[in-house]
C-alpha cells in the first residue's frame, strides 16, 4: 500500500521536516485542514528534485494559502444567508418581488412613482447593512490577517505596511509561476525558490507563533528588508 504524503513526513527523519514546520502544520490543521494538506505537499515539493512539475504545484499551493488564508482566520460574511434574512424581511412587510413602482402595507396596495418607492425603515437599515459588507479586495485582506494577528505591541503601522509589502511580493511571485508558463522546472532557480518559500513560511510562522510562543520570525523578516 502507498504511503501518503502525512505518513511518510510523520515516519520520515529527514532534516527538513523541522520542528517549525511542524509548528505550522498543526497550526494550519486547527484553522483549515485543507490549507495543511497543501503546506505539507509544498513542504515535501520543496524539498526533494523528483517530482516534475513541482515549481507549479508548490506555487499553487501557496497561491491557495495566501487566498484562503485571511478567511480561514476572521469572522466571514456569509452572503447568502445575509441574503436569505433581508428576503424574508421584504416578505414580513408585505413588499413585493415583481411589482415596480408599487408598494403594498398590511391593508392596501398603494401606487407610486417607481422613481421614488418608500420602504419601511426596518427594510431600509437591512439593505444599508447589507451592501455595507463590501468584499475586501486581496491585499487588504492580508492587511487585515496581519492586524488581527499579531500583537499591536509587536509591530507599529511602519512594520505592517513593510510585512504587507513583504509578504504580498513574496506570495505573488508564487502567483506569478501558478499557471503553466511553457518554462519546465529546469528553467526556474532553485535557489530563489527556496529564498521565496523560506520568507514565506516565516510569515506563517509568525501567525503561528502567536499561538505557541512569543513571536521572533517577523523581526527576523523586517531586519533583513532593512538591510
Amino acid at each position: 500500500m502507498n504511503q501518503s504524503i502525512s505518513e511518510a513526513l510523520s515516519s520520515s527523519n529527514e532534516d527538513y521536516w523541522t520542528e517549525r514546520r511542524k509548528e505550522i502544520h498543526n497550526w494550519l490543521k486547527e484553522q483549515s485542514p485543507s490549507l495543511a494538506e497543501l503546506y505539507e505537499g509544498a513542504v515535501y515539493l520543496i524539498s526533494t528534485q523528483t517530482v516534475s512539475g513541482r515549481v507549479r504545484f508548490i506555487s499553487h499551493a501557496v497561491r491557495e494559502i495566501r487566498n484562503r488564508l485571511p478567511g480561514e482566520l476572521s469572522d466571514r460574511v456569509d452572503y447568502g444567508e445575509e441574503i436569505k434574512k433581508l428576503n424574508q424581511t421584504w416578505k414580513d412587510h408585505n413588499l413585493f418581488f415583481d411589482t415596480v413602482g408599487s408598494i403594498s402595507t398590511e391593508n392596501s396596495q398603494t401606487n407610486i412613482p417607481s422613481s421614488s418607492i418608500p420602504i419601511p425603515l426596518k427594510v431600509f437599515s437591512k439593505i444599508q447593512s447589507l451592501l455595507s459588507l463590501n468584499p475586501e479586495k486581496g491585499r487588504d485582506k492580508a492587511k487585515r490577517l496581519f492586524e488581527r494577528h499579531i500583537p499591536e505591541s509587536q509591530i507599529d503601522s511602519r512594520q505592517l505596511s513593510v510585512s504587507v509589502d513583504i509578504w504580498w511580493k513574496t506570495t505573488g511571485w508564487f502567483m506569478e509561476r501558478a499557471h503553466d508558463n511553457g518554462n519546465i522546472d529546469a528553467e526556474y532557480d532553485n535557489q530563489t525558490l527556496y529564498s521565496q518559500f523560506e520568507i514565506f513560511e516565516s510569515f506563517l510562522g509568525t501567525l503561528s507563533q502567536n499561538f505557541y510562543s512569543n513571536t521572533n520570525e517577523l523581526d527576523k523578516i523586517l531586519e533583513e528588508a532593512n538591510t
